[in-house]
């Protein structure tokens, strides 16, 4: 992608919606340079980030998965009164 010149507007904002990244969130920080870096992120729920911590988790869903038939099919209880 070529470069593109982006200015702030008079409250010190920039768009950079003509970057067109597909993303709407971001992660950034200043270089001692004064370069502003934008690393696309995502927000992830903390109880998902805690079980994606525990690599035993994380290998039972891969496990899940990759196999999705072998999975235990549950009934929900009736409502039913």
């Amino acid at each position: 992608m070529s470069d593109v010149l982006l200015e702030t507007d008079s409250r010190g904002r920039i768009s950079i919606g003509r970057l067109n990244t597909g993303h709407d969130r971001f992660l950034a920080h200043t270089e001692p340079d004064g370069s502003i870096v934008l690393t696309p992120a995502v927000v992830v729920p903390a109880h998902q980030a805690a079980l994606m911590a525990r690599p035993d988790v994380v290998d039972q869903i891969r496990r899940a998965r990759a196999n999705p038939d072998a999975l235990v099919r549950r009934l929900l209880p009736s409502t039913d009164a």
